[in-house]
């Protein structure tokens, strides 16, 4: 999308691993839901990794390009939570990188927020 979250250029003259992160809160006012976010990624096999997190914990990754727009849901209980996409470049020389769009949360018990 015009909007995406993409990943910065993580180049350094070390060549040392680098992590970027994005993290959202959401409003600790928000009941059980779902996010949901769209997921493009240029991933450089082996030297990038993308995962995301759920109050520091792992919800999921990808070690692989997409091919196209993938759509990921993250189930949420009520209150306040953090969620963490995290790309990580373990080689200096890689080219890769990510992409997230369309985030939004979807309460259990109403139509999209």
């Amino acid at each position: 999308g015009l909007l995406s979250i993409t990943s910065p250029d993580l180049s350094n003259e070390d060549q040392d691993a680098s992590v970027a992160n994005a993290t959202l809160a959401t409003n600790p006012e928000w009941g059980a839901g779902t996010l949901t976010f769209s997921l493009f990624s240029k991933l450089a096999r082996p030297a990038d990794a993308f995962l995301w997190y759920l109050d520091g914990v792992g919800e999921g990754f990808r070690l692989e390009p997409t091919s196209d727009w993938e759509t990921i849901e993250i189930e949420i209980g009520p209150g306040a939570h953090t969620v963490t996409w995290s790309y990580a470049q373990v080689q200096d020389n890689s080219q890769g990188s990510v992409f997230i769009d369309d985030v939004f949360f979807t309460p259990d018990d109403q139509g999209r927020l």
